[in-house]
């Protein structure tokens, strides 16, 4: 049967498999905003969707963070600096890691409201409630200081981290994996690895309370990682360690991971992902719906070029 427009010119074929990639990061911001999605994977970057006319927008907003996700960076860099120097648990008491951490803040802060040049090892970041000028950026950036600070008090004095507070060479911190699913790379980083009593031992540090369902996605993933790894051959425990009420949740692999259904689900996400790839490299914006919904839209950096009339 014959058709106005052959098929071919109207639904590309899906990306082969080498082409895309899995990550939780990644298939999050896609179902919870594909417009985000697209200008974040595909407009702003310099190897796909060479004709989006806002190109040099999107790269310049790609820069921008807000105060809730540098929070966590935040965090994240200090732990992570504490865990790599041997000498940390003797000289590193909770009120250096907290001074560190918001005066890091501080200076972002100064850099945005132009008080200061950026210099140094650590730069200070662009932060969206500035950059939008936010009635209540005030307040917000003092819940963000509470937050780290709640979130380095427990790290270092909550008993339930004791066993995660170790430091040396053996430790490792920020550790990138990577498996092959469905014949695509699916990848992601671990925050603490580490051999203890018999067991290995997989961290993630979360600076807010216990999230959602969608983090058994991500402990699934860390799951299936370690179940595939020859070299792993001591029992293994997942733990996602929520820094603002020192709480650890554990699972056992693979009695509490189920690795094959966590393929499963990583699947189903690569079909969705291989089908819009030819649409995003070829800068088809319309083919990512915008998520419409206004808190979402006010935490987004790309807003400014989202809001423009087609």
């Amino acid at each position: 049967m014959e058709t106005l427009f052959p098929l071919a010119d109207v639904v590309p074929a899906p990306a082969v498999a080498s082409d895309v990639q899995w990550s939780f990061s990644k298939r999050g911001m896609l179902f919870q905003c594909p417009r985000k999605f697209y200008y974040h994977y595909y407009g702003s970057s310099s190897r796909t969707a060479n004709f989006d006319p806002h190109k040099a927008q999107l790269r310049e907003l790609k820069t921008i963070t807000n105060l809730n996700l540098r929070a966590g960076d935040i965090v994240d860099l200090v732990i992570r600096t504490f865990l790599t120097r041997p000498d940390a648990n003797a000289t590193w008491n909770v009120q250096r890691l907290q001074n560190w951490a918001l005066s890091m803040l501080e200076k972002d802060r100064d850099y945005n409201i132009g008080r200061n040049v950026p210099n140094g090892q650590f730069l200070p970041q662009k932060l969206l409630e500035f950059v939008r000028a936010f009635s209540d950026v005030d307040a917000r950036f003092q819940t963000a200081k509470s937050k780290i600070f709640t979130a380095l008090k427990h790290f270092a004095e909550c008993e339930s981290y004791a066993p995660f507070r170790v430091c040396g060479a053996h430790v490792k911190v920020q550790q990138n994996i990577a498996i092959t699913v469905d014949g695509s790379s699916a990848k992601g980083k671990i925050d603490l690895a580490v051999s203890h009593e018999n067991l290995h031992h997989i961290l993630d540090w979360k600076i807010g309370a216990e999230g959602s369902s969608d983090e058994n996605l991500q402990v699934g993933f860390y799951g299936l990682w370690a179940s595939r790894q020859a070299a792993i051959s001591t029992p293994v425990k997942l733990h996602m360690a929520y820094l603002a009420d020192g709480v650890v949740k554990t699972y056992n692999v693979p009695a509490e991971v189920r690795p094959r259904e966590v393929a499963a689900r990583i699947t189903q996400d690569l079909i969705v992902l291989r089908n819009l790839h030819p649409y995003g490299t070829a800068g088809i914006v319309k083919a990512f719906t915008p998520c419409l919904q206004p808190k979402i839209c006010e935490m987004c950096q790309y807003e400014p070029v989202c809001s423009l009339k087609e």
